[in-house]
């Protein structure tokens, strides 16, 4: 019984993590909004060095929480070796994918 109740924290624990990596995301993404209140704004009107490191951030956290998704809630931690890391390829290629697109 005490592993099935360290299991259910460390599910609790990784969903409060993932409900506060969203919202800090959601905010960093709405940032360059607050800072330009009067003109319409652009990605192209965003200062570039805010922009990058917005952009590097929510690449970050998307990462992570792509990762505690595989590992807790897929509980892929114990699979076999390569199945575990073709899941983890998915939340760690893509992001930065994105990223790249949204940069150039």
């Amino acid at each position: 019984m005490p592993l099935f109740h360290k299991n259910i924290k460390s599910i609790h624990l990784a969903a409060i993590i993932l409900i506060g990596l969203t919202c800090l995301t959601t905010a960093i993404s709405y940032s360059p909004v607050i800072f330009k209140f009067a003109s319409p704004l652009s990605l192209t009107d965003i200062n570039p060095s805010l922009r990058l490191f917005s952009i590097i951030i929510i690449v970050l956290m998307t990462m992570i929480k792509g990762i505690k998704i595989v590992d807790v809630f897929m509980e892929m931690r114990d699979t076999p070796k390569q199945w575990r890391r073709f899941a983890l390829s998915y939340p760690i290629i893509i992001p930065l994918v994105l990223a790249l697109i949204l940069y150039l």
